[in-house]
């Protein structure tokens, strides 16, 4: 049993969706975009749902038709066969782990990868970075969590290679650290370095144009002035 989870990182679109083995789980952001979906999760709240998914058109007649594929956080009006996503129990076997809505989808999977009498058991995560310089990097370690007892229970987590999800640079305390990463930060300094220069000079002429600005207001007020006095004076006796 396999089962392909998509997040909306742009490799998504690179899931297994022509390989009938895999069960396709989404969030919303993916529809109507996948080729095919044979789940979709949504977790948020009612006006992020209205906001992020029902302005989408066919998106509710497609939620109504998954009926208890649709997993929903709350309950909806418009999807009264729709299946609600049992946290409690959730919380209650993994603890408070949840930081993503990938996160209660994996918890998902291992629960029915456990139950499954399959011998190939795996988990694939498409269109998920959750890169550390992003917002949502703060989501990251749920899914370290979730990784770690699904190899636990020898359930299979696999990422495409655009992904660094579960990626190490080098084992801490057994390994060197890579000398790319070494030439790698030399050059980043070099780069910062050569910025602060350029950024230095901006303000440098910066403050030249401020001073000239101000030599030529003044000379514009003297100007005026002057301009403005010498039409007021009598003309010059003779």
């Amino acid at each position: 049993m396999k089962i392909c989870i998509l997040g909306t990182a742009p490799h998504w679109v690179k899931a297994p969706f022509d390989d009938t083995s895999w069960k396709i789980w989404a969030v919303p952001g993916v529809f109507p975009d996948a080729k095919r979906l044979n789940r979709l999760y949504e977790i948020h709240n009612h006006e992020e749902m209205k906001r992020d998914c029902e302005s989408k058109p066919g998106f509710v007649e497609f939620g109504q038709k998954l009926g208890p594929d649709f997993v929903l956080g709350r309950p909806h009006p418009s999807y009264p066969n729709a299946r609600l996503y049992d946290a409690p129990a959730q919380i209650a076997k993994y603890g408070r782990k949840f930081s993503s809505s990938i996160a209660w989808m994996m918890a998902e999977a291992i629960n029915e990868l456990e139950a499954s009498s399959d011998t190939e058991k795996v988990i694939g995560l498409w269109g998920i970075d959750m890169a550390h310089n992003s917002e949502y990097a703060h989501q990251r370690p749920g899914l370290w969590f979730f990784n770690g007892w699904a190899e636990a229970k020898g359930i299979k987590v696999v990422t495409p290679n655009e992904s660094d999800l579960f990626c190490l640079t080098h084992m801490y305390g057994i390994e060197d650290e890579p000398r790319f990463l070494t030439v790698h930060r030399e050059k980043m300094n070099i780069v910062k370095a050569q910025m602060q220069n350029h950024k230095d000079a901006m303000r440098t002429h910066e403050l030249m144009v401020e001073k000239y600005q101000g030599a030529l207001e003044l000379a514009q007020y003297i100007e005026d002035n002057y301009d403005s006095r010498s039409k007021a004076l009598p003309p010059p006796a003779t």
